[in-house]
């Protein structure tokens, strides 16, 4: 209502709405103030009720007619609607997200309507791929709404069909559709989940995976075909993977229906409670994805129909029943199979090996070797190999090795290590691409042979040699925790050399082991061997072994770091010498990038009094994934209360896992509550499992720490090939599976050993900075 205030004497109230033009004469000025409120009131009453909106210019809502109220809409849900609206079709990226999180947080059916309104059309947010993950994500807890379903069924399918299915960011919509279907266990998102879950293909793929995930209380929706009444909705189709006999159709299998053709119908706003009709239903023509599925759900409600598949004239379907049975723990399996290792098709002799060998079969080992005669088949009998560790194969896998490449001829060492053969694989320590497993696979036998072959290589004459059984015994120390007497005078002597590599060794050696601290190595020499084994081996040890090495990054010239203080950059895990470096130092190291970027920012958000907070800020959306993962962490050990938005923020733009881990694991350090939002939504919908793991820890309340770097009873020896020219060698990045990068060099000879590898993956990564590298050649 529009008052006048110059107006004197009669006071003239003019409110113009578009149920009446002319001005309303007011009350003369005797009239209480309180029946100039009920006149306002009155007006606004009456304009609402002709059904017409107010031209007023603070209005945000759209001019035009408009839809009448809903049962139970208030005008608070409509304005919220109408602002969601608008901040989604919004220039930014920001005002997208925005715009997605206030219609899915409203959660009415008009808001959810308005949302997928613009999802399903040519908007600017439904060609945002961010967006329709932080869509997928919101609505993920009303999976059992048709609409919702039908958006997330289409976000399975055409993931990557609209965009390259190469991009992660196709992956993670793929996978978290597929997941959001699971978790809400209705018949129908079950039965469009098992649709895709029996295709081959990136969809196939995502299904089967979020079945494991989020099993069905059931399985009918996997054994049966769903009642005539219910329709299957993939609404594209899908780029299917050739069968593995493509030769061969399976008989009585039908081929997948076509949808049938539905009239257009407006959005339903809730979905309908539909019930199967009674009656019998068909049982599903298993395909071996589904068969395979039931193996991997561990479900033994699915032997009857397993068992049924295993005399199917359809050999793959028979295979996969095979395996699934054996997962199972069907050991009657194992003499149904053995008949299939006479059969032509070498997948279905390795089908019946795996049987054997997950069963336990005295058969398996013959299995074994039949599957490894084919090239075919002969990469996954490599694996079944190592896991039977049967001395029986050691000639067969020996004499395979000069046919063997890349990651098959490290599985066969690894094998034959398994197998215990001792002298084949000690004599495979001159070959430069097999010495790194050799060595590993000699460390890790625990037979008294080994140790003694150990024993005898440490006073071998070849320096080369002589350090390979040096890096052996300190991994039979670090693995099994039975180093040789012998070693610790070895690895003194080899302190003691001009050789670089026997220094690298040494050092690393002397502090892994214990059998000295890193501040006693340091004091004998304090080079780049030295400093670079050590560092890597004081991770291994307390926290205070870090401290020996913070005079070396004190002073660190953040522009042009030495070699040295890079090697000894793992010591800025700590927070002691982390705290001891400039935060300025810090900073222009995170910015310049390199092998300590990571390290040097995840102090960053700690010690950051607010005059570089956009600084930091902007490394958490950089381009190296390492570094925002080091950020991440920092902010759930910083005092700032809004390191909670920055990390949420952070979570639904993030596509790297290892960075996702990293932050879902800085907000469960956290404590404020806003922190819980984000954890509900990783604990039920991200495809990953460590992080769904460390989101449910926090929900459920129990303590999260950070990370630690290396874990004790492991160890890893890479070989990295390094250019003859370099006067040093080259500064590389191990990306652990926690997302943590560390800054490590390699021996001379091209040989890094690390104590205490995590499991999962792991990268090495060349360093992008090697401006310490003495001459433009050398770089």
């Amino acid at each position: 209502m529009n008052v006048e205030p110059r107006v004197q004497g009669p006071i003239r109230a003019f409110h113009r709405c578009g149920a009446c033009e002319n001005p309303v004469a007011g009350a003369p000025n005797l009239v209480e103030p309180w029946s100039m409120r009920a006149v306002a009131l009155t007006m606004v009453a009456f304009c609402l009720a002709g059904g017409q909106v107010a031209t007023a210019r603070a209005q945000a809502i759209p001019s035009g007619p408009v839809a009448p109220f809903s049962t139970g809409e208030t005008l608070l849900d409509r304005t919220a609607v109408a602002r969601g609206r608008e901040l989604l079709y919004g220039s930014t990226e920001e005002e997208r997200r925005r715009g997605v999180e206030r219609l899915a947080s409203t959660g009415t059916p008009q808001a959810v309507d308005a949302l997928l309104e613009a999802l399903e059309t040519g908007s600017v947010v439904a060609r945002d791929p961010a967006a329709r993950l932080l869509a997928v994500r919101l609505l993920a807890p009303l999976a059992s709404r048709e609409d919702v379903r039908k958006l997330l069924v289409r976000e399975l399918h055409d993931a990557g069909g609209r965009r390259d299915p190469a991009l992660r960011i196709a992956s993670l919509l793929r996978e978290t559709a597929a997941l959001a279907l699971a978790r809400a266990g209705d018949e129908e998102s079950l039965q469009a989940l098992v649709s895709a879950a029996a295709q081959r293909g990136p969809a196939g793929e995502a299904a089967r995976a979020a079945l494991v995930i989020a099993p069905p209380v059931a399985l009918s929706s996997i054994l049966y075909e769903p009642p005539p009444d219910e329709s299957e909705d993939p609404d594209a189709a899908m780029e299917a993977e050739p069968d593995p006999f493509p030769a061969e159709e399976r008989p009585g299998t039908a081929r997948p229906r076509k949808p049938k053709a539905k009239p257009d119908r407006p959005i339903a706003r809730e979905a309908p409670d539909k019930r199967a009709p009674a009656g019998p239903r068909t049982p599903r023509a298993l395909l071996p994805p589904l068969l395979t599925l039931l193996g991997d759900l561990g479900d033994v409600r699915a032997l009857p129909a397993l068992r049924n598949e295993v005399g199917s004239p359809h050999r793959p379907s028979r295979a996969a029943a095979a395996v699934s049975l054996a997962k199972l723990g069907d050991a009657s399996i194992g003499a149904e199979v053995l008949p299939w290792l006479e059969d032509a098709e070498p997948r279905v002799v390795l089908a019946a090996a795996e049987a054997l060998v997950i069963v336990g079969h005295p058969k398996a080992p013959q299995a074994v070797a039949k599957a490894l005669r084919d090239e075919a088949s002969r990469s996954a009998a490599l694996a079944l190999a190592h896991d039977l560790a049967d001395p029986s194969l050691r000639a067969q896998l020996l004499a395979l090795l000069p046919k063997l490449e890349g990651e098959d001829a490290v599985r066969a060492v690894m094998a034959l290590g398994r197998a215990g053969d001792v002298t084949s694989v000690a004599g495979l320590f001159e070959d430069a691409g097999l010495a790194p497993a050799a060595i590993s696979a000699l460390g890790a036998m625990p037979s008294e042979d080994a140790e003694k072959a150990i024993e005898r290589g440490l006073g071998e004459a070849k320096p080369p040699r002589r350090r390979a059984f040096v890096r052996a015994a300190i991994v039979r120390g670090l693995v099994l925790a039975d180093a040789p007497d012998a070693l610790a005078s070895t690895l003194a002597q080899l302190g003691r050399s001009k050789d670089p590599s026997d220094r690298e060794v040494a050092a690393f050696g002397r502090v892994a082991l214990g059998l000295e601290s890193a501040e006693a190595v340091l004091a004998t020499a304090a080079d780049l061997p030295v400093v670079s084994g050590a560092a890597r081996a004081a991770l291994l040890r307390d926290e205070g072994s870090l401290a020996a090495f913070a005079p070396l990054l004190v002073d660190v010239d953040p522009e042009a770091p030495k070699p040295v203080a890079i090697a000894a950059g793992v010591a800025l895990l700590s927070r002691d010498v982390a705290d001891r470096v400039p935060f300025k130092s810090l900073l222009r190291l995170a910015e310049n990038g390199g092998p300590i970027a990571a390290l040097a920012a995840r102090a960053l958000p700690r010690r950051d009094d607010g005059t570089a907070r956009e600084r930091v800020r902007a490394l958490l959306a950089g381009t190296d994934a390492s570094v925002r993962a080091a950020v991440a962490l920092g902010f759930g050990e910083a005092e700032e209360a809004s390191s909670v938005s920055v990390l949420a923020s952070r979570y639904h733009q993030e596509e790297d896992p290892r960075v996702r881990r990293a932050v879902v694991r800085a907000l469960a350090m956290r404590s404020e509550p806003q922190r819980k939002a984000v954890l509900l939504i990783a604990a039920r919908t991200d495809p990953d499992a460590e992080v769904r793991r460390v989101a449910e820890q926090a929900l459920r309340g129990k303590r999260v720490e950070a990370p630690r770097p290396l874990v004790a009873g492991t160890a890893a020896l890479f070989r990295v090939d390094t250019a003859a020219a370099l006067s040093e060698p080259p500064a590389l990045r191990l990306v652990l599976p926690s997302g943590l990068a560390l800054a490590v060099f390699p021996a001379a000879d091209g040989a890094l050993l690390v104590g205490g590898m995590p499991f999962g993956g792991a990268t090495l990564e060349l360093a992008e900075d090697l401006s310490f590298a003495k001459g433009s050649e050398d770089k």
